[in-house]
């Protein structure tokens, strides 16, 4: 009887061992190396964020990110670089304040942080019309010198988006390139009639501003 209470005991014993091993999964971590809290950014712009990504139980390369603006994913669940970091480029607007990332591993498990960033407005580009002259006249058989200036708060002048259009021919084509300082000089043929002249410019972010001039007259033909 002793014998077989002692295998029993040991038998027992066993059993409670190897209900006791437990492994746990460790969530995974995602650090913002690019930005940290109140970083600033300018309205409408491109901005390029990056992250760490880390696990204890699990290689980098078999975790996937996503991060959010505002709430709302700009870009989804995607394996990190391989220098194990997480890559998202977003336009930022006004409003857009809070950005998170969120890791996740293959056993879905997930982690995240967030910051709040410091967004500061842009200004519209200008422009202004100095020719054709208000109320003058021309001619539809001799090129009319068009002028003009552009510029912005933000972007270099070489980075806006211009045309000229006029209400009677619409976009004129006209051959000119942009100084360093915003000037534009050149030259077009209108058609026979009145113009009512414009110079629409957009800058990087999609705002735009447009001058215009009240209408010239273009006649048929140079008097002679």
């Amino acid at each position: 009887m002793y014998p077989s209470s002692s295998a029993f005991l040991l038998l027992l014993i066993g059993c409670d061992n190897d209900k006791g091993v437990t492994v746990f999964n460790t969530p995974p971590e995602a650090e913002i190396i690019s930005h940290g809290a109140g970083s600033e950014v300018f309205e409408g712009y491109a901005v390029e964020f990056r992250a760490a990504l880390s696990d204890v139980n699990h290689d980098t390369e078999e975790l996937t990110a996503r991060w959010k603006v505002n709430g709302e994913e700009v870009c989804p669940f995607l394996p990190p670089e391989e220098n194990g970091e997480s890559v998202c480029v977003a336009t930022i607007n006004m409003g857009d304040e809070e950005v998170l990332v969120e890791v996740r591993d293959p056993e879905n498990a997930s982690g995240s942080t967030a910051i709040l960033l410091n967004i500061t407005p842009t200004e519209p580009p200008t422009a202004s019309i100095v020719r054709p002259f208000e109320n003058g006249v021309y001619y539809s058989d001799h090129l009319i010198t068009f002028e003009g200036q552009i510029s912005d708060e933000e972007d270099d002048v070489s980075e806006l988006l211009y045309t000229w259009n006029s209400s009677l021919d619409g976009e004129v084509n006209i051959n000119t390139s942009v100084q360093s300082d915003g000037s534009m000089l050149g030259s077009a043929y209108l058609t026979e009639g009145e113009h009512f002249v414009t110079l629409q410019v957009e800058d990087t972010t999609g705002k735009t501003a447009t001058a215009s001039k009240p209408p010239a007259s273009c006649t048929g033909s140079w008097l002679r």
